[in-house]
């Protein structure tokens, strides 16, 4: 009997024990002082580690090289060899891919992650989580802008002690480049999403903003063009689960707090319009969900990164419980999408919010208005020993500001390429012609045109109104046509069409078609005017412009230029988006005969 009690006294220290190492897989900065994060030299050195210690369920990939040429890292966590894409669909399973450090000094996802490696390889109950998922985790994704560590870099934020830059070494803000693509952090991104396909995104931030009780917001954008089977399950299903799920474990939560005006609290909340120009938007693209994880920056940074940590471990959970259900929702939306691409469909391109408001409670603090004695301006401040719920108008939807009517598919010129370069990363398919075509196209002509004033991820962005015409064109050999009836449909209606704000023309890439290249000698100019003016129609049109125009009457040279604009002089590309639409049937199946 003595000998059966020591017998299971030595088997309970021996488990505590190998519980206790198996809890302590590795350290990280966060565990001695929590205000400590990750620095750049740390997560490439883990990483290594892990794949190294690991080797049948950790592997150390690549995304590409940052503009510094530094390694953008990531990690594939995975169990049953399924660490690439063909046998994970060989074993069916789903793949989470999990993104931190797209703002430098948001590091909460980056200590996050590596805390749900650790949670993963700790207990067996955790690890058979990949059993029906495959994670793929990049612990940073802005590698240069890690690489600044300061104290100075997140004003609003409290901690870590030392935060990156927001954005990468040619200070582009990484997550405004889903679209265009000019970094070159953001090309082998999107090489690298595409070759693992994931079935879920999640993207790490830290907001800004008021203050309130919640360590974590979030957001799952769900836009009119997906189907309502897809919003409505994501809707119903996944948000309250997850809302539910971060209360319970002690993270209280709410979806993005946004005011409907910045900076005021009495003008109410606002949902979020959808951008695809954005980490957690660009994926309905894809027909795949994202969401978004914004900590709240004042919490102390190491209950921000818990909450992080327990978010990501709530997800996982629920891919599991899921799976299957996921993956039909998912192939019902492909199919969903592909039925959508189709010319003369409107397609939703930009969004506002709608007049319909609910109320709303939001878990606030006292708050008191104050003025500044320097400038006069008036804000709030919080008093977060004082919680108090506030019920607030809640503009909740949103409509359609503009649509785009599908064609059967545009045209570029061959003076284009480089353009072309950017939709093949976005796995975007088109076709060469191989000999010179005339084509019956439509194409937008711009009325007016000015320049916004500021600077936007290094561009001035176009400001225009336009009218669509209908011409016949020659098309020279190697011009390209991008058929609308793909896969990838919506990444080319956001990228190639006008209106949309995260497109080439609006994003400035047309801008140098804009220029003016030529001009007139006054002597010339005014020859040109006077004989202009013996036209009837010509005479009243220039009339009816200096009087609805007061500016234009009082300034000559704009006066003698219009008469230029209006000549055969004129340059006959200008003003003209060379982006061409093929709307007619015939005119498509020319270029496919």
């Amino acid at each position: 009997m003595i000998r059966r009690i020591i017998l299971c006294v030595l088997l309970i220290i021996y488990s505590l024990i190998v519980f206790s190492q198996q809890t302590n897989l590795f350290s990280l900065p966060i565990d001695n002082d929590p205000n400590k994060s990750l620095s750049y030299e740390q997560v490439m050195r883990l990483s290594h580690d892990l794949a190294l210690k690991y080797p049948n369920n950790i592997k150390f990939m690549s995304l590409g090289l940052s503009e510094q040429n530094d390694t953008i890292p990531a990690l594939i966590i995975f169990k049953d060899k399924a660490n690439n894409p063909r046998e994970i669909a060989n074993q069916n399973k789903a793949t989470l891919m999990i993104q931190a450090g797209i703002h430098a000094g948001e590091p909460d996802g980056i200590d996050a992650g590596f805390m749900l490696i650790r949670t993963l390889f700790s207990d067996p109950n955790y690890l058979n989580l990949l059993n029906k998922v495959t994670i793929i985790f990049i612990p940073v994704f802005n590698v240069d802008g890690l690489k600044l560590l300061s104290p100075y870099h997140r004003i609003n934020q409290n901690g870590p002690e030392l935060q990156g830059w927001r954005a990468n070494a040619h200070n582009l803000n990484l997550n405004r480049d889903y679209m265009k693509a000019s970094s070159a952090e953001m090309k082998y991104w999107l090489q690298f999403y595409y070759y693992w396909n994931p079935d879920l995104f999640i993207d790490c931030h830290t907001t800004d903003g008021a203050d309130y009780q919640y360590v974590m917001t979030f957001d799952m954008q769900l836009p009119p063009f997906m189907s309502s089977n897809f919003n409505n399950f994501f809707k119903t299903e996944f948000i309250p689960y997850f809302t539910y799920e971060m209360d319970k474990k002690g993270f209280l939560s709410t979806q993005y707090v946004a005011f409907r005006n910045w900076f005021s609290p009495e003008s109410g909340l606002a949902a979020s319009l959808y951008s695809p120009m954005l980490s957690h938007g660009y994926p309905l693209l894809n027909n795949r969900p994202a969401l978004l994880l914004e900590t709240h920056m004042l919490k102390p940074y190491k209950q921000r990164v818990l909450a992080t940590h327990q978010a990501l471990l709530i997800v996982l959970e629920w891919m599991n419980d899921n799976k299957n259900m996921l993956k039909n929702i998912l192939s019902k939306e492909d199919a969903f999408s592909l039925s959508r691409a189709q010319p003369n469909i409107p397609f939703p391109l930009e969004y506002k919010l709608a007049d319909h408001k609910s109320k709303k409670v939001l878990k606030g603090y006292e708050m008191y208005k104050v003025t500044s004695p320097i400038t006069g301006l008036s804000y709030y401040t919080y008093d977060n020993t004082k919680p108090m719920d506030v019920t607030l108008d809640f503009w909740d939807s949103i409509e359609v500001q503009n649509n785009a009517i599908l064609p059967f598919g545009y045209i570029l010129g061959p003076e284009w390429k480089h353009l072309i370069e950017i939709l093949k990363l976005h796995q975007i398919s088109f076709i060469t012609l191989s000999e010179e075509m005339n084509l019956k196209v439509q194409y937008y002509y711009l009325t007016k045109l000015e320049f916004d004033n500021s600077i936007f991820e290094g561009t001035f962005n176009p400001i225009f109104s336009y009218q669509i015409c209908d011409t016949l064109l020659k098309f020279p050999r190697g011009s390209y046509f991008i058929p609308i009836h793909q896969i990838a449909w919506k990444r080319i209606v956001y990228l190639l069409e006008p209106e949309s704000s995260v497109g080439f023309m609006q994003m400035g890439y047309f801008n140098s078609m804009f220029e003016r290249k030529e001009y007139g000698e006054i002597y010339v100019l005014d020859t040109l005017a006077q004989n202009m003016l013996k036209d009837k129609n010509i005479a009243a049109a220039f009339e009816e412009k200096k009087t609805t125009e007061p500016d234009f009457a009082k300034d000559g040279w704009a006066q003698l230029m219009w008469f230029y604009d209006n000549s055969p002089w004129r340059d006959q590309r200008k003003l003209t988006i060379p982006v061409f639409k093929v709307m007619d049937e015939a005119a498509f199946n020319k270029i496919y005969n």
